[in-house]
């Protein structure tokens, strides 16, 4: 008897605006644009991805990743069932697609939608089952994030605790630094010591000398923050600023270090020295649901820890990340909330927000559908 299989590949680009730019030492983007794919199987089953490549950061790029897409995917293709053949699917899709990482992420969630949409189980149901994970959380905290505009720090933070939120995260790297400690003093003071501060520098310390690295670590330690995310390139540090770094009172997340196509043998030595003790895992970064569910176990393995956190991707994307932060679990709050060019759409698609978390729904896959985004779009 023949099995399911794909009959209809369809990949559309979309794009919109947020109602103000994001801003970071990173770059600023006031526009996103990613490649919408559907799949459809052979009994009219429907699974949706998203690739939206973030310039400046990603290692690929829009057109790469709808070439990706046009070219990996046929009709034909057998929809697996059970653990170990959605793995050999999704490691298939994986090896095709390894040069384009927002391609992959778009693939492996339509890939996987559809599947959990067919045994009518959560996507995050489904990667636990998939990836032997334990089971799901049934909710994960948010984290709000201060862009680099200081002047709006205070307003965003009175809004985030207004919400309910208990996380924050300060984008930091301004060229006056005696300007950014004065507005971080002032952030700790307003926000007291029952707000968890995390910090993102985005390598904007990259020029400091290893004594100006060192004393700045030391001063931002006095904010007791979770964790600062990559001040340099850590991955390519000298030997000397990575002992600063295994020294540093402020433990040290990376997060651009993680980027395709870094390897184990990159990040792990990072880990057993003690130069970074958490990892920000962005799935469109990385290379895709698979590669972020690898580093999440690497850091269990080290006795750290991992969160899952956005490129400013849309519904879709989105969805996505919320399912595979409440498969990942663990007690850290996620690194996800309503960003700027997420704000573009109706809280209709995006089902698993609420006001300070993201929340698992008794819906199958992952809960919203690309004509739930076409229409939308549309409006």
């Amino acid at each position: 008897m023949r099995g399911v299989t794909i009959e209809r590949v369809v990949v559309r680009r979309i794009r919109w605006r947020g109602p103000r730019a994001f801003e970071s030492a990173a770059g600023a983007w006031d526009e996103r644009e990613s490649c919408l794919l559907e799949l459809v199987d052979s009994e009219g089953v429907h699974g949706a991805g998203e690739g939206a490549p973030l310039p400046g950061l990603s290692p690929d790029t829009i057109d790469s990743c709808e070439r990706a897409l046009r070219g990996a995917l046929r009709p034909g293709m057998a929809i697996a069932s059970g653990a170990t053949m959605v793995r050999a699917a999704l490691d298939a899709l994986g090896s095709t697609l390894a040069s384009t990482p927002a391609a992959r992420f778009a693939a492996e969630t339509a890939y996987l939608d559809l599947v959990s949409r067919r045994a009518g189980v959560p996507l995050a149901r489904m990667l636990a089952t998939t990836f032997d994970l334990p089971r799901p959380s049934s909710s994960a905290a948010l984290t709000s994030v201060l862009d680099g505009d200081t002047t709006r720090w205070a307003g965003a933070l009175e809004r985030a605790l207004g919400r309910g939120l208990r996380c924050v995260k300060a984008k930091i790297g301004n060229p006056d630094w005696e300007h950014e400690k004065s507005a971080l003093a002032d952030l700790r003071r307003r926000a007291g010591d029952q707000v968890e501060l995390r910090l993102d520098a985005n390598r904007a310390w990259a020029t400091c000398s290893v004594d100006e690295l060192a004393a700045r670590l030391d001063w931002c330690a006095s904010l007791a923050p979770r964790w600062l995310e990559e001040p340099v390139a850590v991955s390519v540090a000298r030997s000397e600023v990575l002992d600063v770094l295994d020294r540093s009172r402020t433990p040290i997340a990376l997060d651009e270090s993680l980027r395709w196509p870094a390897g184990d043998d990159q990040i792990r030595p990072l880990l057993a020295r003690g130069a970074a003790r958490a990892l920000i895992v962005k799935p469109t970064i990385v290379g895709g649901t698979s590669r972020a569910v690898e580093l999440a176990k690497m850091a269990m393995g080290s006795g750290t820890t991992s969160v899952v956190s956005h490129a400013l991707e849309g519904p879709i994307g989105f969805a996505a990340l919320a399912e595979l932060a409440l498969a990942i679990g663990g007690s850290d709050a996620a690194g996800l909330d309503r960003h700027p060019m997420l704000a573009a759409w109706p809280t209709t698609c995006t089902p698993h927000l609420v006001e300070n978390a993201v929340l698992a729904r008794a819906h199958s896959g992952i809960g919203v559908s690309a004509r739930d985004v076409l229409d939308a779009a549309a409006r």
